[in-house]
């Protein structure tokens, strides 16, 4: 028989310049019953999270006094937590470059 399985793939740079390519960091994944995506500043406030896999961040501020403020281009901290379809749980972290 055949086991299913889950998998997850992070782009490491995003556009989000509105030219229609590029413009989500948007992780695309396949076996997961679970999710969510944050995203942090440089100075670990968070910025940005979803519980929708199809939900990508498009390089806004979505909290506070910013809100829908692009943010300046740098180097952005994401972490995905996650549960896959067997019920086992994983937290993810890494880096993103939003580029300008």
């Amino acid at each position: 028989y055949v086991v299913e399985d889950s998998d997850i793939a992070t782009p490491n740079a995003f556009t989000p310049n509105e030219d229609g390519l590029n413009d989500l960091f948007l992780p695309k994944g396949f076996g997961i019953t679970k999710y969510e995506l944050e995203i942090f500043d440089r100075w670990g406030e968070r910025i940005y999270n979803t519980k929708k896999l199809e939900e990508g961040w498009n390089g806004k501020v979505h909290k506070g006094v910013d809100y829908g403020v692009y943010c300046p281009e740098g180097i952005f901290t994401w972490k995905i937590t996650l549960t896959n379809v067997h019920g086992q749980a994983k937290e993810l972290k890494g880096h993103v470059t939003l580029i300008k």
